[in-house]
């Protein structure tokens, strides 16, 4: 699974003279199959076309994916939530919510962490933005 730049901003440790560290959040889909060329060219032996051996499982329409979302920081990574449906801004403020600050406490991170996301609509939300401002 790869990140693209907008999602992670900068993957390593920055700590300030207060000694704090970022945790980032990280919503990402993952496709269940990655889909290969629509046409291989093999040799086969005359006959053979139809083996097992010499066929090459495909699946229709991508075979499906699910979205995940987690956090991660140097000290670690923690919960992993599976989204079911599409994620708004509420369903984020939920996620976050449930599954944030635990994670914090989890990594042993306390208070001494900077929060990091990109600029999703779902994290510039007005609720989102109430949330982290609590």
């Amino acid at each position: 699974m790869q990140s693209s730049p907008s999602s992670v901003s900068i993957i390593r440790e920055t700590e300030d003279a207060d000694s704090h560290i970022t945790l980032h959040s990280v919503p990402r889909q993952v496709n269940a199959f990655i889909p290969s060329p629509d046409t291989r060219h093999v040799w086969r032996k005359p006959g053979t076309a139809h083996h097992q051996a010499n066929t090459i499982p495909t699946v229709k329409h991508g075979g499906g994916s699910i979205m995940l979302w987690g956090c991660f920081s140097a000290a670690g990574t923690e919960r992993l939530v599976k989204i079911e449906g599409k994620m708004n801004a509420a369903m984020y403020r939920d996620i976050m919510d449930e599954n944030l600050l635990q994670s914090a406490l989890d990594l042993k991170l306390e208070q001494r962490f900077i929060f990091q996301e990109d600029n999703d609509p779902k994290h510039t939300a007005k609720i989102t933005k109430k949330w982290t401002t609590l």
